[in-house]
C-alpha cells in the first residue's frame, strides 16, 4: 500500500504542525507567569483605601485634640491595630506633634514587600521624609466589605532585617 501525498498537502501539514507546536510552547510560560512583568498592569491599591487614610492621618494631624486625631487614625485600622496603636504608637507620635517634632510626611504606594496570607500584606510606602524615604505597613484585607485596613506599621529594625531597608 502506497501513500502519496502532493507537496501542497505536506507543506500545509507542517505549518499547522509548527504552528501548534509554537502555540504550546508558548502557553508554557505564560501558563507559570513569565510574561507578567511585561504586561501593563496594576495592583496598586486606590489611594482612598482606609490604610492610606490612616497612614496619612496618623503622620499628618489634622485636629489639635489628641482624642480626635486617635479616632481619625483609628477609623482606617483593625480592632487589634486600633489597640496597639492607642497602646504603643500614638502617645509617642502625639508627643511629636505636641512639640513640633513630626515632620509633615506623605505617602506613595510602591509596592507589596510580601503577602503574609491571603488577606494580609505588607505593603511598602515611599515617602516625602528624605531622611527616611521608605514606611512599611502591614494591611489586612476585610472580609465583608473588602478595604485594606491599617494593621500595623513595622518598626524600622524589623523593615531593616526583613527588606533591607528599601
Amino acid at each position: 500500500m502506497e501513500v502519496t501525498l502532493s507537496r501542497k498537502t505536506l507543506l500545509w501539514s507542517i505549518t499547522i504542525l509548527v504552528l501548534v507546536a509554537g502555540a504550546w510552547i508558548a502557553s508554557v510560560p505564560w501558563r507559570n507567569g513569565l510574561f507578567t512583568q511585561w504586561m501593563a498592569r496594576s495592583n496598586a491599591p486606590s489611594t482612598s483605601e482606609p490604610a492610606f487614610s490612616a497612614v496619612n492621618s496618623m503622620f499628618a494631624p489634622n485636629t489639635s485634640s489628641e482624642g480626635a486625631w486617635e479616632q481619625q487614625v483609628c477609623a482606617g485600622m483593625t480592632p487589634d491595630g486600633c489597640k496597639l496603636f492607642e497602646d504603643l504608637y500614638g502617645p509617642a507620635i502625639w508627643g511629636m506633634v505636641s512639640t513640633g517634632k513630626l515632620p509633615k510626611t506623605t505617602f506613595t504606594y510602591a509596592g507589596v514587600a510580601q503577602e503574609v496570607s491571603r488577606t494580609d500584606q505588607v505593603w511598602k510606602l515611599h515617602t516625602s521624609n528624605a531622611a527616611q524615604p521608605w514606611l512599611y505597613v502591614e494591611v489586612s484585607q476585610d472580609s465583608t466589605a473588602h478595604p485594606w485596613l491599617l494593621l500595623r506599621i513595622l518598626f524600622d529594625q524589623e523593615a531593616q532585617a526583613r527588606y533591607g531597608g528599601r
